[in-house]
């Protein structure tokens, strides 16, 4: 599945080192939500280990503050 994201929110992830992966080859670079609170924070797993400027650590746990993720997840639902 391509998504579709609205260019504006596009244009907010200024710190995409990933070439917005997540938006090519049916977001295949995409990370696993594990938990969505608010439709705001994002505790995430990923099976790479490329570095992503919107993934941070909060304990053991990992989350995304990517803002096209976020609406990918709000959207899609993945």
């Amino acid at each position: 599945m391509l998504f579709k994201i609205d260019k504006k929110i596009i244009e907010q992830a200024t710190l995409c080192r990933k070439r917005f992966s997540c938006l090519q080859n049916d977001g295949e670079e995409i990370c696993r939500v594990k938990q969505c609170v608010d439709d705001k924070v994002m505790f995430i797993e990923c099976d790479n280990d490329f570095y992503c400027s919107y993934l941070k650590s909060f304990g053991e746990s990992k989350y995304c503050n990517c803002p096209v993720r976020k609406e990918i997840f709000n959207t899609y639902g993945v």
